[in-house]
């Protein structure tokens, strides 16, 4: 990937022009409630209001917490689902932030890659 395209390790600053974009921003929303039905989380993020990174963030880590605590969710599956690399799992147990917060920015941060890339490749 080039150098302007956001990394997973990027900071959010990195992300968040993006979501300035409406196109890219309800492409985003569609592509995360499309993986978290796959992972069998019964949610699903609607386009009004609009939310901020942060916000986004915030919602899945509660979603997360949620369907760990009440349902069999597989926390590997839902990963594997949005094909975030294992390096970041392990990260996250050594991050001094909460795992599940952390593990919960990294999610949104590659739904929102793979939006880009599709973005990109349809308009070049």
């Amino acid at each position: 990937m080039n150098s302007g395209f956001p990394q997973l390790n990027d900071k959010p600053e990195k992300f968040i022009s993006y979501l300035n974009s409406s196109e890219i921003y309800n492409e985003l929303l569609k592509q995360i409630n499309k993986d978290l039905q796959r992972s069998g989380i019964d949610y699903t993020l609607n386009s009004n209001p609009q939310y901020s990174f942060n916000e986004l963030v915030n919602l899945i880590f509660l979603q997360l917490k949620k369907a760990i605590l009440h349902t069999s969710l597989s926390l590997a599956n839902l990963l594997y689902i949005i094909d975030v690399d294992e390096k970041f799992t392990k990260e996250s147990s050594s991050n001094s932030i909460d795992p599940l917060l952390f593990l919960s920015e990294i999610i949104v941060k590659r739904e929102l890659q793979k939006v880009i890339l599709r973005y990109k490749s349809r308009n070049n």
